[in-house]
């Protein structure tokens, strides 16, 4: 089968774990053979998969765009979580959790936490409007980039005693090293449902902290005209909550300075956040079932895709 994920141009931590991790987890999967593709960690789910091949479906999410209607082109071994499981119509038994969680599997990463080292990802939707890592330097904090190698990224995650997280997967993967971690909310982009969803599969309320929206950047004409279009309604009752979260203008210097300051704060006033142990125990148990599963299905030969109808359209 073949490994298919959001491959974007500057690289995204979250995605860029799948070909990191899956290819440690069970090498033999991936021979290539692109009718058999193999949907791992992200929320990739939608209708726009081909029909002629087979989809095998590990640990994925489903919300950004519309959820595919399963058919025999479909193999679910387990999703991210509830919503998911909602959403694609199949058992909630499926809700097993995040992929990213068999990285506790490989035992890589020795590295100790340093005592008060706290680290920030932003989304990386979000790195256009900020100069992160000046932002994180100003307020004492390690950023995190979220284009940056995954190697490198783990290494970075692990030394931090605390993880502040626009991105998911810094958060996911600061659970998973048992690193306490906090959501945190800047941009318009910030999927609430995705996190949502992957904390649904251990039974955990998200709480997202509201960083200030603040732009230190020269937006597109057609950007700018849309939010300064929204930006007079983003107020009224039935507006979408994050038109609030789309800036017009350049913050200002006392305003990038409380930005700062607001960050430096909630690293120390902030209650982190980490799943249970035995809810931990639980998801990497059924992670590791559903995947000897999959391994055992792809040995004996049981994963193919689906033959096309010589007999479809004719009368």
């Amino acid at each position: 089968m073949k490994l298919k994920y959001a491959h974007l141009k500057n690289g995204n931590f979250g995605d860029d774990l799948n070909p990191w991790l899956w290819p440690q987890c069970a090498p033999e999967l991936f021979d290539g053979d692109d009718n058999v593709q193999f949907l791992g960690i992200g929320t990739i789910l939608h209708r726009h998969y081909p029909a002629s091949t087979l989809k095998v479906v590990f640990s994925s999410g489903a919300g950004y765009r519309r959820a595919p209607i399963l058919d025999e082109s479909w193999r679910v071994y387990c999703v991210r979580g509830k919503l998911t499981a909602r959403l694609l119509g199949v058992s909630p038994d499926l809700a097993v959790g995040d992929g990213a969680y068999l990285l506790r599997q490989l035992r890589l990463l020795e590295a100790a936490p340093v005592a008060g080292r706290v680290g920030f990802m932003p989304h990386h939707a979000s790195l256009r409007y900020l100069d992160w890592a000046g932002l994180c330097e100003r307020a004492g904090l390690t950023y995190l980039d979220p284009c940056a190698p995954v190697a490198e990224t783990l290494r970075r995650i692990s030394s931090c005693s605390l993880v502040l997280a626009e991105a998911m997967h810094a958060a996911i993967v600061s659970d998973a090293l048992r690193i306490p971690w906090v959501a945190v909310r800047y941009s318009h982009r910030f999927l609430d449902s995705k996190w949502h969803d992957w904390l649904s599969a251990f039974d955990l309320d998200l709480v997202i902290h509201d960083m200030p929206a603040v732009l230190d950047a020269q937006l597109p004409f057609k950007e700018l005209l849309k939010r300064r279009l929204r930006s007079p309604l983003a107020h009224l009752p039935l507006a979408p909550a994050r038109w609030r979260r789309m800036p017009c203008r350049r913050a200002t210097a006392t305003e990038l300075d409380g930005a700062a300051e607001w960050l430096a704060a909630l690293a120390t006033s902030a209650v982190p956040q980490m799943t249970s142990e035995p809810a931990l125990a639980r998801v990497e148990q059924r992670l590791d079932e559903k995947l000897q599963k999959l391994r055992a299905d792809f040995a004996a030969g049981l994963l193919i895709a689906p033959q096309p109808n010589p007999t479809a359209g004719v009368s």
